[in-house]
């Protein structure tokens, strides 16, 4: 009952913001890109907790994320997994004290997110046609975009993480 009810808990916050980002992000581009929520939260929730509730949140965010957005099923999976790994890991090398954490963390975890996807575009899909330019705009659109929606729902999110890990310390031995 322990288990199901932390596995409740990760399902319903990953599944509210997939049809967040489906419903209300990708209907409101900015300077023709779309925010990722996925990086906000996902950065959000490890920041809060550790490396494997980071990765297990990665990778059930990520395969909603191939089925719904995927054009190679485990490309998301794979690359949340790592943003979610890493930023748990890391969380207890950096400060947590205040919002201006995550911000640093989300603009990184935008920019080396677009560039794994840009790589990804070259290798598996043989992308020849990469304009630099263009690719710049959308990092930097993305990230600014990704920051507003830090700002907006840091608190929320830390709040889930926060449920998690209160959750995980009361009922893992």
């Amino acid at each position: 009952m322990k288990k199901f009810l932390i596995l409740l808990i990760t399902l319903i916050a990953v599944v509210a913001t997939i049809v967040f980002q489906t419903v209300f992000i990708n209907e409101i581009p900015l300077f023709g890109v779309i925010a990722n929520i996925g990086i906000v939260f996902i950065s959000t929730i490890a920041l809060t907790n550790d490396e494997k509730t980071g990765a297990i949140i990665g990778v059930l965010y990520g395969l909603f994320s191939d089925v719904m957005f995927g054009r190679t099923f485990g490309i998301y999976t794979i690359a949340y997994f790592i943003l979610g790994y890493t930023i748990g890991y890391l969380k207890g090398r950096i400060s947590l004290e205040n919002r201006l954490t995550a911000i640093i963390v989300v603009a990184i975890s935008t920019i080396l997110f677009e560039a794994f996807f840009m790589i990804i575009g070259i290798v598996l899909y043989k992308y020849s046609n990469v304009q630099i330019g263009k690719f710049i705009k959308i990092i930097i659109c993305e990230t600014l975009y990704n920051l507003f929606l830090t700002f907006v729902f840091y608190y929320p999110f830390s709040w889930i993480g926060n449920l998690l890990n209160d959750t995980k310390k009361r009922y893992i031995f």
